[in-house]
């Protein structure tokens, strides 16, 4: 099904936690869940809304075209389905073949990941992603603001 982009004026959550909106030609849906389009390039941009099947009922433009009460809501959705821990700092690596083991320091706390090294990308302006062997993506949003032990590291791999 193809959706044009439409805005939510109104939504909450009822009794059982399930999120029900309404768009601005004064459609209800019920029990949706939200999805960012492109969550790494352009995480406030378009967002789709989904049936619990996963079918696009609909998509908004922007999370500013929601109404700001609206908004706590949808990103508490949004943060239960998009996982992306951002590395802070890369206090070590471990080459191993085509695979490397790097012990960082994320805004979650402190864990090691291991990532081939054709899954390191560089990302619009200074974003890395790397996304381990189980497919678990990592961000740096500018790999320039990293201290310069970890800029030295990421380097070996870029």
């Amino acid at each position: 099904m193809h959706s044009s982009p439409k805005t939510i004026t109104d939504g909450f959550r009822d009794g059982q936690g399930r999120l029900i909106v309404t768009d601005d030609q004064g459609m209800q849906y019920q029990d949706v869940l939200p999805a960012r389009m492109f969550p790494i390039t352009d995480p406030d941009g378009f967002l789709s809304v989904c049936d619990r099947q996963g079918r696009e009922l609909f998509c908004i433009r922007s999370m500013a075209d929601v109404p700001a009460q609206l908004r706590p809501i949808l990103q508490e959705e949004l943060n239960r389905t998009m996982f992306t821990p951002v590395i802070r700092r890369i206090l070590r690596s471990v080459p191993f073949g085509d695979l490397v083991r790097l012990f960082i320091t994320t805004d979650r706390g402190d864990t090691d990941i291991t990532v081939d090294t054709e899954e390191i990308y560089r990302l619009t302006g200074d974003r890395i992603l790397l996304k381990d062997i189980h497919g678990i993506r990592f961000l740096i949003p500018d790999w320039h603001a990293l201290n310069s032990q970890s800029r030295r590291i990421l380097d070996i791999y870029l």
